[in-house]
């Protein structure tokens, strides 16, 4: 199962040098049992006071969410992975929401070589437009070797 929120960090922008105040909480639980592993948790981040490099002001910006996790073994070389993540983002002119689902199941043919099939489907949508909105569904199979 992928990192419990792969949706952190989408406040980002490679290259932008605004100064900002970051306030940050979030909250993890993981419940792990003999076959099985549930994680869940709840994530908040604002950036408030916010100004450009040059000091001109910009606008407060806030992004929360939820993610949740479940995988369970079928036996020792077989995975089944299930998450969820349900994120909302509000920016200076716009809000949207981002949900996204994955199914994986993996198979280990020894410690350090397994094979892993994914099907994530993720979709956005904005609260006051739907300029930017999209639904992305992909299947993936990777195999990884460590030497």
């Amino acid at each position: 199962i992928q990192d419990t929120d792969n949706l952190d960090n989408i406040l980002e922008r490679p290259g932008d040098s605004d100064r900002f105040l970051r306030r940050r909480g979030e909250l993890q639980t993981n419940i792990k049992l003999s076959k099985s592993t549930l994680t869940l948790r709840v994530f908040s981040e604002s950036r408030e006071l916010r100004t450009t490099a040059d000091g001109d002001e910009l606008g407060d910006e806030e992004f929360a969410g939820v993610a949740v996790r479940g995988s369970w073994d079928f036996g020792t070389k077989t995975t089944l992975g299930i998450s969820a993540d349900l994120s909302q983002r509000d920016q200076n002119d716009f809000q949207d929401e981002f949900r996204r689902g994955m199914i994986d199941l993996a198979y280990a043919f020894t410690g350090r070589k397994s094979l892993r099939l994914e099907g994530l489907h993720t979709s956005q949508d904005g609260k006051d437009s739907n300029e930017n909105d999209y639904d992305e569904n992909q299947i993936r199979l990777r195999l990884r070797a460590e030497f």
